[in-house]
């Protein structure tokens, strides 16, 4: 997650070489049938070390080579943008009582950051995201 928006969460992605490969990865983690799975989001939270500070991992995405697409991301980042609203009630309550704190706000930040951070990496490693 960028610096810049404020927040301090992370997500870990894991890309399967093949969506057999993810489905087979599915089950163990959430013991739920994987025949129609083409992506997933396993919520921790959880926080580990990362130099000097800690940092909360809100979820691992798990993702397939053959579909990386901005549709498939976004849907798996939002689960996690919600995990990070879930960690504290008062930001639901927010939401619903006039949104005084600008929760709505860092929630599209998150979303748009962690998108755009997951983006940017897969590119960098040689995989081409999709439209």
């Amino acid at each position: 997650m960028p610096r810049k928006y404020g927040v301090k969460a992370s997500v870990r992605v894991v890309v399967h070489s093949s969506l057999k490969e993810l489905r087979q990865a599915h089950v163990p983690i959430t013991g739920k049938d994987a025949r129609n799975v083409m992506a997933f989001c396993h919520l921790w939270p959880m926080s580990i070390p990362r130099g000097y500070r800690r940092v909360t991992i809100l979820a691992d995405l798990h993702l397939a080579v053959k579909y990386l697409d901005i549709d498939t991301i976004v849907h798996e980042v939002t689960h996690a943008a919600i995990a990070w609203l879930a960690k504290d009630k008062q930001r639901f309550v927010s939401l619903l009582d006039g949104d005084k704190e600008g929760i709505e706000e860092r929630f599209c930040d998150i979303l748009g950051g962690l998108t755009q951070g997951i983006v940017v990496h897969l590119r960098k490693r040689g995989m081409d995201v999709y439209a």
